[in-house]
């Protein structure tokens, strides 16, 4: 599996970009790096900062700043939207919203192909995308598996336009092919014109990918998947029926031949929707975990500020355009230890036939995650504990980093606690009472779920028939815990719990609750 972890930041990158904090690097491509920014008002943002290479080309400059003023006006939900630009300064840079969630390229790599209702349902995802992003007047030019980012509630597609923007540069007019030759039209590769149309056969060939981890030409040097794009016929053998005849007709070589993305959404919308894929939870649960680790990243974010520079920078490079975090430069700012064997969870508060539990080994992304908030150090508006407990989140159990709307409005725990191992579990309980998913998730969630088999979606849906958890911290001895639990119910019934928290490197590691009452 991907790791979802930002690398900190090196001595020459950039601690501001326009009006973000900029906090670590996503990952590097051929037009410059992607930083993990943070926005005055606390939201996550991909900062895209080009090139010296491009940036001090006059032509790529100026499509540039024609691109971007095309991308600001797309909209739609299956896109993530330009927040910021600057076209004109020394570094031109822009800034997206940040997707929590990995790319089909890593999800792919890690867990295999889509199950086909999540690839109908990435299909439509993807085409309502294309029709955002046309009815502004911009063609993408490079939909391929690293630009569609796949988020809890559907796709995201990304990098919208800017490859044009490539393709003017004088250091790009000598017949290089700019993107990925397996997932462009033939008309990119021969240098004839490119539409919208050039967008769906893209369409059709990121399809194939997610349902059979391979592109509909194979794989091979740039050169010979250039020519089995414009000479050979698709392989779409392992590619199912109904979509398959679908598929075909996106990768038409004629592009008057293709179907346009209001007409794949209706062949994709009349194939029955069934099983797993259908409905909120649409990924495949090895997926839903990569995406429960992005979302630690962006809850860890609202509480992060950049680390100290740890590495001279790094010179240029030219390698595949990516906005999600390649695998190959992820890593912790520092060793981080591998994960100690906890010993088996306890029940905890039984929430109706399903049920859930209270406490459990916390580790997986939010390990990698505190790894680096504690190289990157909590902003200064953060209550912190020490190091060696700090949580990846907001210690404070009275606020949570993405609060949802509560019936009930969480009880401030009571209690010794307000800092180190205790913080730790009342942000828990916090989040619990808050419904805030994403955050008790990321406190350990993904790994309660894990040993009990539950999904990123199913884990939420226990905090449905939750009024709230009236937690008391009795005593802190080290890293325990001992606590008592008054579990309210949506239907007017409560249970009572006592038992203990073992907190270790800022997160739950095990839990010992009975219930007594």
């Amino acid at each position: 599996m991907t790791s979802a972890q930002p690398r900190p930041l090196a001595g020459g990158d950039p601690r501001q970009v326009g009006r973000f904090t900029v906090l670590g690097l996503l990952g590097e491509g051929g037009m410059g790096r992607v930083f993990l920014g943070r926005s005055p008002g606390g939201r996550a943002v991909a900062i895209k900062v080009i090139r010296a290479g491009l940036a001090s080309d006059p032509a790529f400059r100026a499509r540039f700043s024609r691109e971007i003023a095309a991308a600001r006006a797309v909209g739609g939900f299956y896109t993530a939207p330009v927040v910021d630009a600057d076209t004109t300064g020394p570094q031109p840079w822009l800034a997206v919203a940040y997707v929590a969630g990995p790319s089909l390229l890593d999800a792919v790599a890690a867990s295999g192909p889509l199950p086909p209702p999540a690839v109908r349902r990435l299909g439509l995802g993807l085409a309502e995308a294309l029709q955002a992003i046309h009815a502004a007047g911009v063609v993408h030019r490079d939909l391929k598996p690293s630009n569609v980012l796949l988020a809890a509630d559907g796709p995201r597609v990304i990098d919208f336009g800017i490859a044009r923007a490539a393709e003017s540069s004088s250091l790009t007019r000598t017949g290089t092919i700019m993107g990925s030759a397996g997932f462009m039209a033939p008309e990119q590769i021969t240098g004839g014109d490119v539409g919208p149309a050039a967008d769906v056969f893209a369409l059709g060939a990121v399809l194939t990918f997610a349902a059979t981890s391979q592109g509909p030409f194979g794989e091979g040097p740039t050169a010979a998947l250039a020519y089995r794009v414009v000479h050979a016929e698709p392989v779409l053998d392992d590619l199912p029926e109904p979509p398959r005849g679908m598929v075909a007709r996106c990768l038409a070589k004629d592009p008057r031949q293709r179907p346009g993305p209001g007409q794949v959404i209706m062949a994709l919308a009349a194939i029955p929707a069934a099983g797993a894929g259908t409905g909120e939870g649409w990924l495949p649960e090895p997926v839903e975990r990569m995406v429960g680790q992005h979302q630690a990243v962006e809850t860890a974010a609202m509480g992060m500020s950049p680390a100290p520079p740890t590495q001279p920078p790094r010179e240029d490079v030219t390698a595949p355009t990516m906005t999600s975090y390649p695998s190959s430069q992820a890593g912790p700012a520092g060793p981080v230890p591998p994960p100690a064997p906890a010993p088996p969870a306890a029940p905890g508060p039984v929430r109706g036939p399903r049920g859930w539990i209270l406490g459990a080994v916390a580790l997986g992304a939010v390990l990698a995650v505190a790894g680096f908030v504690a190289a990157s150090k909590l902003s200064a508006n953060t209550p912190v504990p020490s190091s060696s407990t700090a949580p990846p989140v907001a210690a404070s159990p009275t606020t949570t980093s993405h609060p949802a709307p509560s019936a009930t409005p969480s009880p401030s725990p009571t209690g010794p606690a307000g800092s180190g191992p205790a913080a730790v579990v009342q942000a828990y309980y916090a989040a619990i009472n808050n419904h805030d998913c994403g955050t008790a998730w990321s406190l350990g969630g993904d790994n309660i779920s894990a040993a009990h088999g539950q999904t990123y979606q199913q884990f939420c849906h226990g905090f449905s028939t939750t009024s709230r958890d009236v937690l008391t911290v009795d005593s802190v001895a080290g890293d325990t815990v001992a606590v008592t639990i008054l579990a309210q119910h949506t239907d007017g019934s409560s249970q009572t719990f006592q038992g203990s928290y073992v907190v270790r490197n800022g997160m739950i590691d095990s839990a010992s609750i009975q219930q007594t009452g």
